[in-house]
């Protein structure tokens, strides 16, 4: 890297501004808090050509404009008061980096300088969230090369940024006009209108009726070793999967996103044993007008459930693609207040929902599939020989457990999948890839009927060995909650599981007790909060405290002989003996 020079950018007379984050910058500043400082992983970076190149001190100029037309590029977050804001600042200077060609091409030195900006972590509490550079080849700025924080922009945003600095460079003298449009301060404005509450409110409520009804859990299964940086990335190129997308698509007259939503859901659900997914989508939330040409980071996860047990593939389709629109009208809420719903519905479902099914699809040409489908040979068998899978990156801790990425590549797909190796181990990341692949050539042939689904998936469960139960729509492992049980309240305790007449099991715990004793709630609140992000075992449904040991306590009826003390669910506060024992 040759650096020649580094210029002081200033800045001024810019808008001033000092106001709550959005939610979506809430939600993401969560997530970033899971990662160290310096960690790059939320780092977003781009390189504009400039044809012919210009002036050094032009190139500057145009960058100094974008900077001081978009607030976001002078935002600093702080947390005050147990809330995060955005400080939006009328003026500053920027440092810009000045990179010769040297020997090597525009390209290569333009990546160079990319990488260099966006290697490490931003400082956001005193950094602006953008890092520039400039390329220059015989005194000509040939490219500019522009880092940011996640925080900042969106790809969305970026192409709004993109659009701004080519009529710049194209023409300094474009009359840009004066109002940019909404900003993320107004997004912040928006949201505490009636009309944003009322958004959030609608979002939430969905919330609480998908929490109260899906599966907890979709890794209600065993762990395993995990490797020595958790959490993999792989990435898988396809012809063969673009053109099957494509065709599906087609037959079935939705977006080739939702056939693959519901080709990974499917994979996933026969994999972890479940005909019924709950996740979360990356939605764009630019539905409203004034959002369109917003810079700023706007995309957040809006919670995906779909359920298609007994259905053909394109039904399941289908039912995904009514899932994904729910999603995306959906996805402005307070994190925060969904949280705390979340905190609810796991205490009274008496286990840990894990969310940790994500799909993100980052291209912009969903239709160029179609075109590709039409002008070229089906020929999939041929096509899937040319299929790669390659290593992309690991980490030693993510916020998530199963996250998909899916870019345009040439007359191809890339779908990338980072995955927790506790659950999820890097061989079978490598088939379930291959799995969705399998599943999407043999449904572009004729629509799956659900054994031709089975059939398709060559996947070894994930759920293996003896002592699973179903209970409710997930799994628990009884010899281990009857460990966690023994571990909470002692020896002299027990968990049996009553089948009942849907294929599931009660969950009910028994423990010996003296004369001053824990309430069952105060137990059922502690055992939720000892469940830590385990997805094996859950919370009883049921409690009874006993006056004495039974000689048997491996037999549930010793204990039904012993005196009962107290009992009830624990979910509920205005529970009574006299109830329960109606039972």
């Amino acid at each position: 890297m040759v650096e020649i020079a580094q210029i002081e950018m200033r800045v001024s007379g810019c808008r001033e501004a000092d106001a709550p984050a959005t939610y979506a910058q809430r939600g993401l500043w969560w997530a970033m808090e899971m990662m160290s400082e310096d960690d790059a992983f939320f780092n977003e970076g781009w390189v504009v050509p400039v044809p012919g190149g210009t002036g050094i001190d032009q190139a500057v100029d145009v960058l100094q404009r974008v900077v001081e037309r978009f607030d976001i590029f002078r935002t600093t977050f702080h947390r005050q008061d147990g809330g995060l804001r955005q400080i939006v600042a009328s003026n500053g200077s920027l440092t810009v980096a000045v990179h010769d060609c040297g020997g090597v091409s525009v390209e290569d030195r333009a990546e160079g300088a990319l990488r260099s900006l966006v290697s490490t972590g931003f400082r956001a509490d005193i950094e602006w969230p953008i890092r520039l550079a400039i390329v220059v080849k015989d005194e000509r700025a040939q490219a500019l090369v522009l880092g940011f924080n996640h925080l900042a922009i969106d790809l969305r945003g970026w192409r709004v940024v993109e659009r701004t600095i080519t009529q710049l460079l194209a023409d300094p003298s474009t009359t840009i006009p004066d109002e940019p449009g909404w900003q993320p301060v107004d997004i912040a404005a928006h949201e505490s209108s009636s009309a944003g509450r009322a958004a959030n409110r609608a979002a939430l409520d969905r919330w609480r009726q998908i929490l109260s009804s899906a599966p907890p859990s979709m890794f209600d299964f065993e762990t395993v070793p995990e490797e020595e940086d958790r959490y993999w990335q792989l990435r898988m190129t396809s012809s063969a999967l673009a053109i099957a997308l494509a065709v599906v698509a087609e037959r079935s007259r939705i977006s080739n996103s939702a056939v693959l939503i519901a080709a990974i859901s499917t994979v996933f659900g026969q994999y972890s044993g479940h005909t019924e997914t709950v996740g979360q989508l990356n939605v764009a939330n630019r539905i409203d007008q004034e959002t369109h040409d917003v810079v700023g980071y706007l995309c957040w996860d809006s919670l995906f459930h779909a359920e298609w047990g007994g259905l053909s593939f394109d039904e399941i389709s289908r039912r995904c693609f009514y899932g994904a629109l729910d999603a995306y009208r959906h996805g402005e809420y307070d994190r925060d207040q969904a949280v705390a719903i979340r905190e609810s519905a796991e205490h009274q479902l008496g286990v840990k929902i894990d969310l940790g099914w994500q799909f993100n699809d980052c291209r912009e040409m969903t239709g160029s599939l179609a075109q590709l489908a039409r002008s070229t040979s089906h020929d999939f068998e041929a096509r899937r020989n040319d299929t790669r899978i390659s290593f992309v990156d690991s980490w030693p801790h993510i916020s998530t457990r199963f996250y998909v990425d899916v870019y345009d590549e040439p007359d191809s797909i890339a779908v990338e999948l980072l995955c927790d190796t506790r659950y999820i181990p890097v061989p079978v990341m490598r088939r379930i890839l291959r799995a969705i692949e399998s599943l999407m050539i043999a449904a572009a042939k004729h629509d799956l009927a659900p054994e031709e689904i089975a059939r398709s998936i060559d996947l070894p469960p994930a759920r293996s060995g003896n002592g699973w139960v179903r209970h409710g729509k997930g799994w628990v492992h009884l010899p281990a909650l009857r460990q966690a049980w023994l571990d909470l309240v002692g020896p002299s305790a027990a968990v049996f599981a009553q089948p009942l007449s849907d294929g599931t099991s009660r969950l009910v715990a028994y423990r010996v007790v003296g004369a001053v004793h824990e309430s069952v709630r105060d137990t059922h609140a502690v055992f939720v909060s000892a469940l830590g992000d385990r997805s094996d075992i859950c919370a009883p449904d049921h409690y009874i405290w006993c006056s004495e040991t039974p000689e048997d306590m491996s037999a549930s009826l010793e204990w039904d002989r012993s005196v009962i003390v107290d009992q009830g669910s624990g979910r509920d506060a205005k529970e009574t003996f006299a109830a329960d024992l109606e039972l």
